[in-house]
């Protein structure tokens, strides 16, 4: 019995470890960058369609998402959960280009570009007041 006891804890143990261990840094503007991503020829670090421009002290300054150019327009909903990983999961429209986050206690400005369709061509978010 005392085995058996044993050998659960151990999986328990080893899986939290794991878990934990494993995570990978978040890339929210505002922050440092994670620097293991890949950067593209134009300096931007790459995460997915996302785009990430850096200070000099690798805080992120601005996030950018070529839709158009690398997977086709996007949906409003679509666009709106790619912010929200940059961004906070609060993230609500306040007025034109801006957002506020009562979370993390930011306003963000988001440009974004639409086709005739609606759809979003392309996104740029940056931290904002």
């Amino acid at each position: 019995m005392k085995k058996v006891v044993g050998i659960i804890l151990v999986a328990v143990l080893s899986v939290t470890l794991t878990a934990c261990g494993s995570k990978k840094q978040q890339n929210i503007l505002g922050k440092k960058i994670d620097t293991s991503l890949e950067k593209n020829k134009y300096g931007f670090y790459m995460r997915g369609s996302a785009e990430f421009s850096v200070d000099e002290d690798g805080k992120i300054v601005a996030v950018k998402f070529p839709y158009k150019r690398d997977a086709g327009a996007a949906s409003e909903a679509n666009a709106m959960d790619d912010f929200k990983e940059v961004t906070a999961s609060d993230l609500k429209h306040v007025s034109g280009s801006t957002y506020y986050s009562k979370k993390n206690k930011q306003y963000y400005h988001i440009d974004m570009s639409q086709g005739d369709d609606g759809r979003i061509l392309n996104a740029s978010l940056y931290l904002g007041k």
